[in-house]
């Protein structure tokens, strides 16, 4: 299944297999660690445990902290 997720400015497509992949799958798959994203698909928060949706568009929003 072809997803498409957006990391910086830029949208980038990647082939996910099988079909039932999640969204934690989606990160390891481009090297992202999972406490330092928020996933969105649209304005919507998406858990790491959600299947992912074949043709969908994933935004991976950077996590800053400060204290």
């Amino acid at each position: 299944m072809l997803v498409r997720y957006r990391l910086s400015k830029e949208d980038e497509y990647v082939e996910i297999e099988p079909e039932g992949s999640t969204v934690m799958d989606l990160l390891a798959c481009v090297g992202v660690p999972p406490d330092s994203v928020i996933v969105l698909e649209g304005d919507d928060i998406v858990p790491v445990d959600a299947d992912l949706v074949a043709g969908g568009c994933y935004t991976l929003q950077t996590v800053l902290s400060g204290g």
